[in-house]
C-alpha cells in the first residue's frame, strides 16, 4: 500500500509539471525607432522580446509613400527604404507588428513614422553683378515650395568686405571693394534645411565692379562781387575726366555746365554742383559735389563817427555790420598832434590817445574797412577829437564824478547831464558790462568782474566820456 501512494504522488507531480509547461505566457516586446526621417532614408526599428525565440510578422499602411520599395517579413530589425510619392509633401508609414513565441501571439505593436521631404534650395537672383558699396540681396526659397524650409550659408570673399555667413530667408550684405579700382566677388554656399533634413548645397556668386572715380567733395568761398569764373574741377580732387556737371542747389550767378565753371553775382546764394560719371562697361555710377559758399558784402557801421575825449583817455568806437553779423574790421589812421593811435583789426577801436602838444587840441581819423571772409565792403571813417586841458569843455567834463577808483564792488557815477548808456571793456577790448540808464547818476555792481584795469565809457546826452578804472 505504501508503494502505491508514492507512485501516485510521482504521477500527480509529473502531471502537475507537465500541465505548467503547457501554460504559455504571450511575449512582451519593446521597440526603439526614429519617429521622423527624411525622404529616401532607411527605417531603424529594433524589436526586443522578454521571451526567447520570439518571431514577428508585420504589415504596413502608408500615406504619400512609394510602397513598391516596402517588403514584408518576420525580421526582428525592420530596415526599409522609405521614399515619398510626392516629394513636396510629408508622408506617413505605420507598421503593425505582431510578436509570437511558443505558439502564442503577443499584443500587436504600432509604429508610426513621419517621412519629411528633402528641401531643394533656389536663389533669386542667381549669379549677378553689382557696383561697389551696393547691397547684395538674395532671396532664398525651396524649388518645390516645401513649407518650413530655412537656409544657412557660408561666404567666401575676394577683394571684398561686408560679406558674412548666416542663416535666414534672405542674404542682405553691403559689399565694398578693398581695392576700389579692382573688381571683386563673393561666393555664397547655401544649404537648405527642413525638419532635420538637409538638401543639396547651391552656390551663388556675386561680382562687384568698381565705381568710376569722381573724386572727393570740396568747397570754397567767393565774394558775391567776384567776376572771375570759378573752375569747379579745382574744388573737387582726384576725379577722372569725362563726367558731367549739374547744379543741384542755390540761386543766382552764371553756371557753365560744359566748361564746369561758375561765376557769382550780387544776391547769389550758396550753390552746390554735382560731378557725375557712369562706367561705359559696368554701368556703375558715382558723383562728387563742389560747393561754392557765397560771402555777402558787409555794410559797416559804427556807434559813433565823431567822438570827443580828454587827453590820455581811450577812444570807444564799436564796429558792427547791418547785414552780416560775423563781420570783421580793419582800420588805418591819420592823426594830428596825437600819439597812441595805431592800425589794427577787430570790432572795437579802444586806444589811449595823448596830445603831443598838451596846449592844443588834436584828432585821429580812422579809415575802417568791413570784411566778410572774401567779401570786402565799402570803407567809412570815424574821427576822435582829443581836447587840451585848456579847453573850456574841460570844466564841463570835470563835473563828471566817478568813485571810488580803485573800486571793490560798487561804483558810483554822476554827471550834470542825463546818462544814457554805460559800457566797460577789458584790456583785450572785450565788453564785460553794458547797461542802459535814464538818470544823471547811478551805481554799478562790479563784484563779478575780475581784478584788473578796465575802460569805462559813459554816453550822455551831449558827449561820450571814457575813464580808466581799477578793479580790486
Amino acid at each position: 500500500m505504501k508503494k502505491n501512494i508514492i507512485l501516485l504522488s510521482v504521477i500527480l507531480l509529473s502531471n502537475f509539471i507537465f500541465s505548467n509547461n503547457n501554460s504559455f505566457i504571450p511575449p512582451t516586446v519593446t521597440v526603439s525607432f526614429t519617429p521622423s526621417i527624411c525622404d529616401g532614408s532607411v527605417t531603424d526599428i529594433v524589436l526586443n522580446s522578454d521571451t526567447p525565440n520570439t518571431t514577428y510578422t508585420w504589415s504596413a499602411t502608408t500615406n504619400n509613400i512609394n510602397s513598391s520599395f516596402i517588403t514584408f517579413g518576420d525580421e526582428a530589425n525592420i530596415n526599409q527604404i522609405i521614399d515619398l510619392e510626392n516629394n513636396r509633401l510629408e508622408g506617413n508609414i505605420t507598421f503593425m507588428i505582431t510578436p509570437r513565441a511558443n505558439g502564442e501571439n503577443g499584443s500587436p505593436i504600432m509604429v508610426n513614422i513621419t517621412v519629411n521631404p528633402i528641401p531643394v534650395a533656389y536663389a533669386t537672383p542667381g549669379n549677378s553683378t553689382i557696383c561697389n558699396n551696393e547691397y547684395a540681396e538674395i532671396d532664398l526659397f525651396s524649388l518645390l515650395l516645401v513649407p518650413g524650409t530655412y537656409y544657412t550659408w557660408t561666404s567666401y570673399s575676394t577683394n571684398i568686405t561686408g560679406a558674412s555667413s548666416g542663416s535666414g530667408q534672405t542674404i542682405l550684405n553691403v559689399l565694398s571693394l578693398v581695392n576700389s579700382i579692382v573688381s571683386g566677388s563673393v561666393i555664397y554656399e547655401i544649404t537648405p534645411f527642413r525638419a532635420g533634413c538637409q538638401g543639396n548645397i547651391i552656390v551663388v556668386e556675386i561680382f562687384v565692379n568698381p565705381n568710376p572715380n569722381t573724386g572727393l567733395d570740396g568747397d570754397i568761398s567767393a565774394s558775391e562781387t567776384s567776376t572771375t569764373p570759378i573752375d569747379l574741377f579745382s574744388i573737387i580732387s582726384g576725379e577722372e575726366a569725362g563726367g558731367t556737371w549739374t547744379r543741384t542747389d542755390g540761386t543766382g550767378g552764371s553756371f557753365d555746365a560744359i566748361g564746369g565753371t561758375y561765376t557769382p553775382e550780387i544776391g547769389a546764394s550758396n550753390s552746390s554742383f554735382k560731378y557725375e560719371l557712369t562706367g561705359d562697361n559696368t554701368g556703375c555710377y558715382s558723383f562728387s559735389t563742389a560747393t561754392v559758399n557765397i560771402d555777402i558784402v558787409p555794410i559797416g557801421i559804427a556807434n559813433t563817427t565823431n567822438q570827443t575825449i580828454n587827453n590820455n583817455d581811450f577812444s570807444n568806437i564799436v564796429l558792427s555790420s547791418s547785414n552780416v553779423s560775423n563781420s570783421n574790421f580793419t582800420w588805418t589812421f591819420t592823426s594830428n598832434n596825437i600819439s597812441g593811435a595805431s592800425n589794427g583789426s577787430g570790432n572795437t577801436i579802444a586806444q589811449q590817445l595823448s596830445l603831443i602838444d598838451v596846449n592844443a587840441n588834436g584828432y585821429v581819423d580812422y579809415t575802417i574797412t568791413p570784411i566778410n571772409n572774401t567779401a570786402i565792403g565799402n570803407t567809412f571813417s570815424a574821427r576822435v577829437n582829443i581836447q587840451s586841458t585848456l579847453n573850456s569843455e574841460t570844466f564841463i567834463i570835470d563835473n563828471f564824478k566817478l568813485s571810488p577808483n580803485p573800486v571793490i564792488d560798487i561804483l558810483n557815477i554822476e554827471d550834470d547831464n542825463q546818462i544814457k548808456n554805460i559800457s566797460i571793456y577789458n584790456q583785450l577790448g572785450q565788453m564785460v558790462l553794458s547797461k542802459e540808464m535814464k538818470n544823471n547818476k547811478g551805481q554799478l555792481d562790479l563784484s563779478f568782474i575780475s581784478s584788473g584795469i578796465y575802460i569805462i565809457f559813459i554816453e550822455t546826452d551831449t558827449r561820450i566820456i571814457n575813464k580808466k578804472i581799477i578793479k580790486q
